[in-house]
């Protein structure tokens, strides 16, 4: 651990006999560093100072970029989060940012909340354990040597570029990018690729940003691409025969394009059998004529559709062989109609094929996360953030009970605040969704809270601290000391003797209501022995 130790080791045990050889022993060198951080220690003082900040600061982060976290795992650029919803809802950018359009920070905020959502259910449904999530210390978490995990990357990044970027430095296995764009992860076959890949990679420009780069937890994949694979193709090979049975000729597909026109659908699908009809649900689209995206349009899209075969075989095909298949940069997901091809009636019809997932992932949801109580805390608040945009953002998930946000003499919040829901239910769903979410570029970082901290409970704490403190002051006050140094309390003249006890100048042979009680002596004491330091010290 001391370098004085090492070098007594090497001279004390140079050179002797250990099971029956002679120890030879050398100082070791330190590694070399490579990379940015070599860089960094082969300049010198001048062509460092000549550097400009940005160009030094992006050296010194790539040097410090194999620290086990340096970013929150689920960072998402505001940039892409504003491109994914402008693109999900048809509207411009300039709408979702425009200032004077309701309150940005909280719309913001609920957009990246939704991105995070989904990239969860993604990951999850690609075998991506999200337990290292929920712990506290995650700087203690081992990291795996293999698997990387890539942020920052714009909203318009394809799969197939980041693995020809990675491929670039060894065997890439898996490279999973959520819909949403928001984090990649990519997998190595070999470690000694994935730390050179990480090396030169890491805060290195991608199109127009820099990359940011995170080793991901050990035990990150809960199954291997293999079982994946399989596992879906025995999920995809029972909806086939379920379809087959029921006799079912209409496929339900979800997560279109919303530029995927009814045309491309007959155009893809009628590989698996002939296909009668395909319908994209549409709904009118209220900004048209009236200029910006999409104005010309008068129904927009939105993002499902139904595809009719002639034949029960070929829609069992298809859901058997297309499930997951790319269509305008889009991976469908198929399941079997529970009505036919109606589009007055196609909204109804998503309803109804989708509310029973909906309903089993609550169901899951409710019965493995229990809420605590139905208060929480949330720190990190920035400073600019008002009680009115917590308000709206944290009653997006409920009904809220109590919101405070404690205050400062100058008036100026202490940068955290308590949000009391009415339900457990409501508050578990915000304690799980807004827990990755930035608000004015500041991570909320949430917590529970005591329940029995109630904001009667904490002003009576407060007022009988305020009481306590006004009694302690009120008996001060009767005290003061005389040019004697005699402490006088209540019109009484209390003195200390030599010893460092109080004589009254009374005669005390009684211990009636002339005798002065102990608080009053403890006082006394106080303020004598105050009074003799600061006499001695002058």
């Amino acid at each position: 651990m001391f370098p004085e130790h090492a070098v007594q080791a090497c001279a004390e045990l140079d050179g002797t006999p250990f099971q029956g050889r002679l120890l030879h022993i050398l100082p070791a060198r330190a590694a070399p560093k490579t990379g940015a951080a070599a860089v960094l220690d082969e300049m010198d003082d001048d062509t460092r100072g000549s550097l400009t900040y940005k160009k030094r600061k992006e050296l010194e982060r790539q040097a410090d970029a194999d620290k086990s976290e340096s970013w929150n795992t689920l960072f998402i650029r505001s940039d892409t989060v504003a491109d994914a919803i402008a693109e999900r809802y048809s509207v411009k950018k300039r709408d979702i940012l425009d200032k004077d359009a309701g309150n940005m920070a909280v719309r913001m905020a609920l957009a990246e909340t939704q991105l995070i959502s989904e990239t969860k259910k993604f990951l999850e449904d690609n075998g991506v354990s999200l337990d290292f999530l929920k712990r506290k210390k995650r700087a203690d978490t081992k990291r795996s040597r293999n698997v990387i995990l890539v942020k920052n990357i714009p909203y318009s990044t394809v799969e197939d570029e980041l693995r020809r970027l990675f491929a670039q430095h060894g065997n890439v296995g898996r490279v999973l990018l959520p819909p949403t764009k928001t984090v990649a992860v990519v997998e190595f076959l070999e470690s000694s690729d994935a730390k050179k890949a990480f090396r030169r990679l890491a805060y290195t420009k991608f199109k127009h940003v820099p990359l940011y780069l995170e080793w991901a937890p050990k035990k990150f994949f809960t199954k291997t691409a293999a079982e994946i694979s399989k596992e879906q193709a025995k999920a995809n090979e029972q909806v086939a025969s379920e379809a087959a049975e029921r006799g079912a000729t209409t496929i339900f597909i979800k997560n279109l394009n919303f530029d995927t026109d009814e045309a491309t659908l007959v155009k893809t699908f009628r590989k698996a059998g002939k296909v009668v009809e395909a319908t994209v649900a549409r709904k009118k689209n209220m900004k048209f004529g009236k200029g910006g995206r999409d104005s010309h349009k008068k129904m927009l899209s939105m993002g499902y559709g139904f595809v009719q075969f002639e034949t029960a075989a070929g829609a069992a095909k298809a859901l058997r062989t297309m499930q997951g298949v790319d269509v305008d940069g889009y991976k469908l997901s198929l399941k079997i109609s529970t009505r036919e091809t109606q589009p007055k009636t196609a909204a109804s019809a998503s309803e109804s094929d989708s509310s029973n997932d909906t309903k089993k992932r609550k169901r899951v949801s409710d019965s493995s996360n229990e809420a605590k109580s139905t208060k929480i805390i949330v720190k990190n608040v920035p400073f600019q953030a008002t009680p009115k945009e917590l308000r709206e953002l944290f009653g997006t998930f409920g009904q809220i009970k109590a919101l405070r946000l404690p205050r400062k003499f100058d008036g100026q919040h202490r940068g955290f605040a308590f949000v009391e829901f009415v339900t457990k239910q409501e508050t578990m769903n915000a304690f799980e969704t807004l827990s990755h979410t930035h608000l004015y570029g500041r991570r909320l970082v949430i917590d529970w809270a005591k329940a029995d901290d109630s904001l009667d409970d904490i002003r009576a704490k407060a007022a009988a601290a305020v009481a306590r403190e006004s009694d302690v002051a009120a008996q001060a006050a009767s005290i003061s000391v005389d040019a004697d140094g005699v402490a006088v309390h209540r019109s009484k003249r209390v003195k200390l003797n030599s010893s460092g006890n109080s004589s009254s100048k009374k005669n005390k042979k009684s211990s009636g209501h002339g005798d002065v009680d102990d608080s009053s002596q403890s006082f006394a004491k106080l303020m004598n022995a105050q009074s003799s330091s600061s006499s001695s010290s002058s």
